[in-house]
């Protein structure tokens, strides 16, 4: 089990910066409602990897860019703010205040900042994007709110930001 783990890990870690995903997001329609053009969209991505290489994270750049595609095709008349449930280190809040700050929303960041509740062995947990196999532990994933904006003030933009 602990080997096929290991390939999962090797094979998220190769794929998440293909080239027709990138492609599509710099070079697709997303963002064209909020003035964000290939450009703007190039130096995101390079953003998300910085943000991936500097904190510690549980999704992949790829899930970056999913996500920003899918909010800045959001038109610019419909109302509303980000909300991101569960945030760790901060590495997708970082990215996501990024994509916030060039459509004009707020990001809520909501955690406990005290990581996971012990699961008392109930439940056996397979993560191999972070290298999990087994139970969690009382203050697995536990990031401060000191510590996540921090990380969110270096590789994002904290000024979009509310700490729930």
């Amino acid at each position: 089990m602990r080997s096929m783990v290991e390939r999962e890990r090797h094979r998220l870690a190769v794929e998440p910066f293909s080239e027709a995903v990138v492609n599509e997001f710099i070079e697709g329609e997303c963002g064209k409602a909020h003035g964000v053009g290939p450009g703007e969209k190039s130096k995101l991505v390079e953003q998300f990897r910085r943000c991936n290489a500097q904190i510690q994270s549980g999704t992949s750049p790829l899930v970056h860019i999913t996500l920003a595609r899918e909010l800045l095709n959001i038109p610019r008349e419909v109302e509303g703010n980000v909300v991101e449930c569960g945030t760790w280190k901060g590495a997708s809040a970082a990215a996501l205040s990024l994509v916030c700050s060039h459509i004009g929303r707020r990001l809520y960041v909501c955690d406990s900042f005290q990581g996971l509740p012990d699961d008392d062995g109930k439940q056996l947990h397979y993560g191999p994007h972070v290298g999990i196999y087994g139970y969690y532990k009382k203050g697995m994933f536990e990031g401060s709110l000191g510590e996540v904006k921090a990380n969110i003030a270096r590789c994002g933009n904290l000024d979009v930001c509310e700490f729930v």
